[in-house]
């Protein structure tokens, strides 16, 4: 099976797989710095010492910013796989790590970002350590997560 290709593009450099490949990792960039520059206009807003509101919801805003922070940024990460991607496909380095830590990064993303929530809004974090450890405790698990 020496010099055959099972599936996949031999060379990424002609011109239609070129273009997707672009399409695919550039665009994106504009849209995340955007993302960011909105974020410091928020928060810039939220501090601003005529909006008044109660402690209370300050909190829970500064939480959800963080949230939102960190969601935005998570898509950052692909470019971890871009790179791998990039390499493997350079023929810089070949090894089986390197293309299962690909399609690996691209997997992480949509199960990290609803954990983000779990892990940084209180009310969310309550709520699930209540009910997810105490049906675990009903199995006869224990732990201390809050």
């Amino acid at each position: 099976m020496l010099g055959s290709c099972v599936s996949g593009t031999l060379d990424i450099f002609v011109p239609g797989t070129l273009f997707s490949i672009f399409h695919m990792t550039l665009p994106i960039c504009p849209v995340y710095l955007g993302i960011l520059i909105l974020r410091r206009k928020i928060v810039r807003s939220l501090e601003a010492k005529d909006f008044r509101v109660t402690k209370e919801t300050r909190k829970l805003q500064k939480q959800l910013l963080r949230v939102l922070t960190i969601q935005a940024c998570l898509p950052c990460v692909y470019l971890i796989a871009v790179l791998s991607y990039t390499i493997g496909q350079l023929g810089l380095f070949h090894h089986p790590i390197l293309e299962y830590l690909t399609f690996t990064i691209f997997m992480l993303i949509p199960i990290t970002s609803p954990l983000t929530y779990f892990i940084y809004v209180t009310p969310y974090r309550r709520c699930f350590s209540e009910n997810f450890f105490e049906k675990a405790a009903e199995f006869g698990c224990s732990s201390n997560f809050e």
